[in-house]
């Protein structure tokens, strides 16, 4: 509670804190893609080891995004100040299953979960507890980037996010489709552009229908009390 009320300025975070709901279209391991392999070559950059055993998971998102969000696991590795350890530490605070791996992937792509971006060191500090001396012996591990699941929404929640769950398996059918397209080569630009005209055309039609179910509503009413008044005239007569 005390964190929702005032504090210090320095307790505040520079870093924007970025958070939207998704659906997992894709789990990869080990993956080889154009991204898996442009993170490769730039740890052999930095004179980093690129023989790296990478998961790869896709989300489509629900909200706040119109492109694919990715999370991107180094599973190789055996230290707790890592995205590996972020992941294992969040998901069994949400009762995630992830030891088994077919029911992991099929927990992820069968449910909506709000995911949020950090940095490993912020994660570990704050949510494992982990002291800033332990952290800060990782070097730049601690500044990597991470996407984390941070909570699974139920079903009867998500109108509380304005998202009609009627929506979701498109939203499933076209970003899952703009992944296929990507994989194969087609250009991000022109992907993203159908994902675009795609939703605003979904977007259109369930205001059409939107309108048309409140025309029709009125229509009835309107005919209840047509037939109310004839049945009073009757009476009267």
């Amino acid at each position: 509670m005390e964190e929702e009320w005032f504090t210090d300025l320095e307790k505040l975070k520079e870093r924007p804190e970025v958070e939207f709901l998704g659906i997992v279209v894709d789990v990869r391991y080990p993956c080889s893609c154009r991204y898996c392999m442009k993170g490769r070559e730039a740890l052999e950059e930095i004179g980093q080891t690129a023989d790296r055993k990478q998961l790869h998971i896709v989300i489509a998102p629900l909200n706040n995004f119109t492109k694919l969000q990715h999370a991107y696991i180094t599973m190789n590795i055996r230290s707790k100040v890592s995205r590996k350890g972020v992941w294992i530490h969040a998901m069994t605070k949400n009762r995630i299953p992830f030891k088994d791996r077919k029911e992991f992937e099929e927990f992820l792509k069968n449910n909506v979960i709000k995911y949020r971006k950090t940095t490993v060191g912020e994660y570990c500090i704050e949510e494992m507890g982990l002291s800033e001396t332990t952290v800060n012996q990782f070097g730049r591990v601690k500044e990597a980037q991470v996407l984390f699941p941070m909570q699974v929404i139920p079903k009867d929640a998500l109108e509380l996010y304005d998202i009609n769950p009627e929506s979701i398996d498109f939203k499933r059918k076209i970003y899952t489709e703009a992944w296929k397209r990507i994989l194969a080569g087609e250009s991000e630009t022109e992907v993203y552009s159908w994902v675009t005209e795609e939703l605003t055309k979904e977007i259109e039609e369930m205001f059409e229908e939107e309108v048309k179910e409140e025309k029709e509503e009125k229509k009835g009413k309107k005919s209840k009390k047509s037939k109310k008044k004839e049945e009073e005239e009757e009476v009267e007569f």
